[in-house]
């Protein structure tokens, strides 16, 4: 959709401004509807039963619902929104959007609970329903929020941002002569701003950051429990249950979230580190868009923080996703889709169903390791395509994959994929997997081109590993059982 400048009533020509074309038609399909600003009238697509009975509408005109703005000397602190029901703000979509880091992300720093500069705020029990922008944005410094208890549902951009910042500071020397005075000066403008979009509500003392996230001025320490989402990104496609850019240290667990255009999780970065996505309940994700998986990540910027060690370094420290249940079905690729770049996330223990792929690592990723997960499958439905796909490692930072239970959809050749023409001592740690294949047929599934064993006996790699003929539903099931609980 685009908004609209001028119309030249003598030709039919419009000018348009923001916006994209999607081949959409207007009211051609129930519950439509259009303005005309001129005048003043409002229609609807209704039915094909005819006309409501005298049904009232009603515009929204608010954003936000609670504003919580502090600054980074007197943070807003020791809040509580408890119990209430927050719907019908308005739609957000088209607000000025910024880019919070070097993921895919576009995101406008706006929400019904809008969080800028606090510390120790509870959002707990509360139903947030047919919010046409972000449900709870939380920007900046923050420090142990928690949000829990809450429903989430018919929400038309995410449900949960967490944004840091990042500022820049920019010199221009303008040099201007005037010649009737024969005079030269420079003006010197040092502009000091905060780049990731628009500040709203605003926020008076911006401390700057640039690729340093030592200053501490950014969401950490969000405790994301036991939510129940579902039927989100109605307006806003690129959007999630819960996203994450330049926040570290954050505990997102026993969630629930269905029902999705893209990701169910998304970090758009590899900031700090330290964050634990563990025992959550995600499916169908990735409904409207391809690609993606219910976890998604990209790690393609540098930051210096001290997460790893204590000692400023651009080294993060691991994230860690254990003992999920995921389901990646509509058009997931992946359960799990560590991209461009990502890495140090140790994902273990996990229940992985569908997809076409196990772990994936691209674009110079590197540091992940996936360890006695299940990628399993029910009743014969396709699963997975392969138990991983890695790009090409360094040397001291390899990737692993071991002690896993990989349910392939076919007897393929490789169970997974790397640069097998690369020095071994760059390929991936690999021993201890179980693979299942509908024949079990060991001369049939390896790697690198190789039946396994005739693999392992040439290089000495992926020792212990085995092939099998497929479990049987019960027997995944008691498996995937044992592991979660």
């Amino acid at each position: 959709m685009f908004t609209i400048d001028p119309v030249k009533s003598k030709n039919g020509q419009f000018t348009f401004n923001r916006g994209g074309f999607q081949d959409a038609r207007e009211l051609d399909a129930e519950t439509e509807w259009f303005f005309n600003t001129t005048t003043k009238t409002l229609y609807y697509y209704n039915n094909y039963t005819g006309a409501p009975a005298a049904d009232q509408f009603e515009a929204t005109n608010l954003k936000l619902m609670f504003a919580l703005v502090g600054n980074l000397s007197y943070p807003i602190s020791n809040i509580i929104i408890r119990g209430l029901t927050l719907r019908d703000t308005q739609y957000t979509y088209m607000d000025g959007h910024g880019m919070p880091s070097g993921g895919d992300w576009a995101l406008q720093r706006t929400g019904a609970i809008y969080l800028d500069c606090t510390f120790n705020v509870s959002i707990s029990n509360n139903l947030m329903t047919r919010l046409d922008g972000n449900a709870i944005s939380i920007n900046r410094y923050n420090r142990y929020t928690v949000v829990t208890n809450n429903e989430i549902v018919w929400n038309g951009d995410s449900a949960i941002t967490s944004w840091g910042v990042y500022i820049h500071i920019y010199i221009y020397i303008c040099m201007y002569i005037f010649a009737y005075i024969y005079f030269l000066f420079f003006v010197v403008v040092i502009f000091i701003c905060d780049t990731n979009g628009i500040s709203f509500p605003g926020l008076s003392n911006n401390a700057s950051m640039g690729w340093d996230g030592t200053n501490d001025n950014q969401p950490r320490g969000l405790t994301i429990t036991q939510n129940y989402v579902h039927e989100l990104g109605i307006w806003e496609k690129q959007s999630s249950f819960y996203f994450q850019a330049k926040s570290c240290q954050n505990f997102i667990a026993y969630n629930i979230f269905y029902n999705g255009p893209r990701a169910g999780i998304n970090f758009n970065d590899g900031f700090g580190g330290n964050s634990h996505i563990y025992k959550n309940l995600l499916f169908n994700t990735c409904r409207e868009s391809g690609d993606h998986g219910p976890f998604n990540s990209w790690d393609r910027q540098v930051y210096v923080t001290e997460m790893r060690n204590g000692s400023p370094l651009v080294t993060k420290a691991d994230d860690e996703i254990s003992y999920n249940f995921f389901i990646a079905n509509y058009n997931s690729q992946e359960a799990i889709d560590n991209d461009d770049g990502s890495c140090y996330y140790y994902t273990h223990h996990n229940f992985f169903v569908y997809s076409g792929n196990g772990m994936k690592n691209d674009f110079g990723g590197h540091d992940n390791k996936h360890e006695f997960n299940i990628y399993g499958m029910f009743l014969l439905t396709s699963y997975i395509g392969q138990g991983f796909s890695i790009n090409a490692q360094l040397l001291g930072h390899n990737d692993a994959y071991f002690n896993n239970t990989v349910v392939l959809t076919s007897d393929i050749r490789n169970y997974g994929s790397f640069d097998c023409t690369s020095s071994q001592a760059t390929w991936p740690v690999l021993g201890n997997n179980v693979v299942s294949t509908p024949s079990g047929n060991t001369s049939s599934t390896g790697l690198c081109d190789l039946p396994l064993q005739e693999f392992q006996n040439k290089f000495s790699a992926d020792l212990g590993s085995v092939i099998e003929s497929w479990p049987s539903d019960q027997a995944l099931l008691q498996q995937a059982t044992n592991l979660l609980f």
